[in-house]
């Protein structure tokens, strides 16, 4: 099974795609905060649906 991690790369990634989706800025710039307060709490753990649910 394919592992996931959540990285600073991917979620700059994250970034251009809301860019690239003409997203505004106050929308890219909350999603980015979520998924790095998220980021924080998995901290570099594999990213499984309980801790989604968690």
């Amino acid at each position: 099974m394919k592992e996931r991690v959540l990285t600073d790369d991917k979620i700059s990634s994250f970034a251009i795609y809301l860019k690239n989706e003409e997203k505004s800025k106050n929308t890219i710039e909350k999603y980015i905060r979520d998924v790095k307060l998220f980021f924080t709490y998995v901290k570099s753990a594999e990213i499984t649906k309980e801790k989604v649910i968690d």
